[in-house]
Parts: structure tokens; sequence; C-alpha cells
């Protein structure tokens, strides 16, 4: 993938099956686990992006499917409009968001929601979720360690292997952090604008 910013877990596949050359694999498996260690091992949540009005049909029984790339859900409305209504979830499995049947906006027979959420970016031609360039050796990593777990529990290898993978991921994470590698001089000067604005001035407390 030709991008300066973002990989995809296609290539992280492609990493371990260079080393890993007789274990089986499929794509499938690592577009999950790749999502799970963006998603819940690497905290770096100030690189998720934030999607409005993603429109989602409501499915019988009153039930919203929440997208794969989901994060964080922040609203789940009845229309993109200006004059929403916040809908009233009763459950959200993660996979469902339960809602009262026949809630939304009435298009063609069918009822649809709106969703604001905090998710992965995805890539628009593929759908595939994209890996921050800086977490190749994490996602790696974590993806050797799920595709050995069953291996683990058969106790097909031992316990100094397995610490050993363990230890592979937790070095990979910690030198995740991809810091300024991704802000540009514009970012730099909006950040340190905010912080400027949030320090208050001195001068009211000394009567001047």
């Amino acid at each position: 993938m030709d991008n300066s910013k973002y990989t995809t877990a296609e290539e992280i596949m492609a990493m371990v099956n260079s080393v890993h050359k007789n274990k089986p694999t499929n794509i499938t498996d690592f577009i999950n686990w790749c999502s799970e260690c963006e998603v819940n091992i690497i905290k770096e949540w100030h690189y998720k992006m934030l999607i409005l009005n993603e429109k989602i049909k409501v499915n019988p029984a009153g039930r919203v499917k929440v997208p794969c790339n989901v994060f964080r859900v922040i609203k789940l409305k009845d229309s993109a409009t200006d004059t929403y209504t916040l809908l009233q979830t009763k459950e959200n499995n993660g996979s469902y968001i339960f809602i009262p049947d026949e809630t939304g906006e009435l298009i063609d027979g069918d009822y649809y929601v709106y969703m604001d959420y905090e998710g992965l970016p995805m890539d628009a031609k593929t759908g595939m979720p994209l890996i921050l360039k800086g977490h190749e050796l994490a996602c790696q990593a974590y993806c050797v360690k799920q595709l050995y777990y069953e291996d683990y529990l058969n106790n097909t290898i031992d316990e100094n292997r397995w610490r050993m993978i363990q230890s592979d991921l937790d070095k990979a994470v910690m030198g995740s952090a991809t810091g300024l590698r991704h802000v540009s001089h514009a970012d730099k000067e909006k950040y340190f604008q905010i912080i400027s604005n949030m320090i208050q001035d001195v001068t009211k407390y000394r009567g001047l």
C-alpha cells in the first residue's frame, strides 16, 4: 500500500508469513487481530477518526448493526439533520444496538438511524481497516501471539517459547508510540495555541 501514514492487515500478514512459513493464515483473522490490537492494546486513541452521521438500516426487532471499525459510539440519532432526536437504546451487545421497533427515519419502507462514533480509519476502496504506520511491529507481534495461542493451550509449544512470544509483544507495544511522527507543523501550532488559551492571565490576580 503506497501510503505514508497507514498500512493494512494484508501487509501485516505478509510480514508474519515471511517468518512463520509453515503456519496457515487467512486475511479475515488478520483483519480482526490487527483491529483488536489497535483498539485494545495500543493506547494512541488520539489517532482514531470521528465518523459523523453514518447511516445504518434498522433490522427486524429493532437491531442496529454496529460498524466493524467502531471504537466508541457517541450518539445514535433518528436523522442527520440539526433537529435530530437522540435515541434511547435498550442494549449494546457489541454486535448490535437494540432500539424500539419502527424507530428512526422511514425511507422507502425501511427505517434508518444515524450514528456518530470514533473508530479506526477504513480504506474507502477495500473496506479494510487501516493500521497507523509505527504500529506495524505491535500488530505483527499480536498476530503471532494469536496464531500460536491454540498451540500453547494444546501444549504443542513449551512455556519458554510462549513467554518469548508474549515478551516480544510487550516490547513491540512499548515501542509503538508514534509521538510527533504524523503531526505537521500546522498541527503543532494548533496544539500550542490550545495550550496557550488554557493558561489563565495571572495579572488579574495581581490587581493589574
